[in-house]
């Protein structure tokens, strides 16, 4: 009778609940499997997984399994995704041994598909993964201090801050001058007069300056604050937002660096331009102070130009004609 009323369970169990002998083969399959699998129960009897059409490598991670329970004699746990003619499948497999005279035998498993909670967990390690991307790539974060009698009690950092500081809001909230030893040595005097400045309830611009992350490297960030008071005007508290400016700053830097370059490169630059009042006969040019220099002289020290003197031919038939053929003749020719 009890045999009976087990079989009925295993029967109408929703589970796929199997027995298999030492060979890896199926004594037992109950009616479960039909659910999943195109076969029928008696389909199974005698057959291995691998005969039965499974993929090679679910197929050899389940006689492991089964191996180590005939020697070992412990129970196993494992999880396998089965495709099927019916769908893709996600199991969760129960591999229990069955003693006879204390000699393990046969082993029995219990199958139970968990597709829906497979596709929950990746679907949350997906968005796990996509929201610790975006809280990686942020560089704002915002933070809260709690006023009270003109003194600051509490202060609270968004989560948002480690990717900017370095550092979690646990370590902020262990640490109450944490906030104040990351700022950068030179601009520390810088941020405790504007603290002062905040706390005697005066509204105050926004302030860039460096700190030093965790990690030791040193970023420019801004912070913008916003007071916060009651309907008598005291100061209750304030919110600060904090964004990493260190690209910004790096390239205001980079762009002021070729604003020298170029003002050094146009202070060199020599040019000639409007009227040059030159002399009809000798060519001499006077200069602004009203002295008539040679063309050479006025254009070198107004332009970049250099010179290099030699005759044209006309000059060297008129000025030295026993040399003229000779050095000038086949170039006329």
């Amino acid at each position: 009778m009890e045999d009976m009323q087990i079989r009925l369970l295993m029967e109408s169990s929703r589970d796929i609940i199997a027995r298999f002998d030492r060979n890896y083969r199926y004594l037992y399959a109950n009616k479960a499997v039909s659910r999943y699998f195109p076969q029928r129960p008696e389909d199974f009897i005698g057959k291995t997984h691998r005969e039965l059409g499974f993929p090679e490598d679910k197929a050899n991670i389940l006689e492991r399994a089964f191996q180590k329970v005939f020697e070992t004699g412990e129970q196993q746990n494992l999880e396998l995704r089965i495709d099927t003619d019916r769908g893709s499948y996600y199991f969760d497999w129960l591999i229990c041994p069955e003693c006879d005279n204390g000699k393990i035998e046969t082993i029995m498993t219990v199958s139970r598909e968990i597709t829906r909670r497979k596709q929950a967990e990746e679907a949350l390690l997906q968005s796990e993964a996509r929201y610790r991307r975006i809280a990686e790539g942020l560089t704002d974060y915002l933070y809260t201090v709690r006023i009270e009698n003109g003194r600051a009690l509490e202060t609270k950092h968004s989560p948002a801050c480690v990717a900017v500081t370095g550092y979690t809001a646990e370590e902020f909230a262990a640490d109450p001058y944490l906030w104040l030893r990351m700022v950068a040595p030179e601009d520390r005097e810088l941020i405790i007069k504007r603290v002062e400045q905040i706390l005697g309830g005066n509204d105050i611009l926004p302030i860039e300056h460096r700190i030093i992350r965790k990690d030791g490297i040193l970023r420019w960030v801004s912070d913008n604050i916003i007071l916060y008071r009651d309907i008598s005007g005291t100061l209750l508290s304030y919110d600060g937002v904090v964004k990493d400016i260190t690209e910004r700053k790096r390239a205001e830097e980079e762009r002021d660096e070729l604003i020298v370059e170029l003002r050094e490169a146009l202070a060199k630059v020599k040019h000639l331009s409007g009227l040059l009042p030159i002399c009809a006969s000798c060519k001499k040019i006077r200069n602004d102070k009203g002295f008539w220099e040679q063309v050479e002289t006025y254009i070198s020290e107004h332009s970049e130009a250099l010179f290099s003197h030699a005759i044209c031919p006309e000059c060297g038939k008129k000025l030295y004609p026993q040399y003229y053929d000779e050095v000038w003749g086949e170039t006329d020719k």
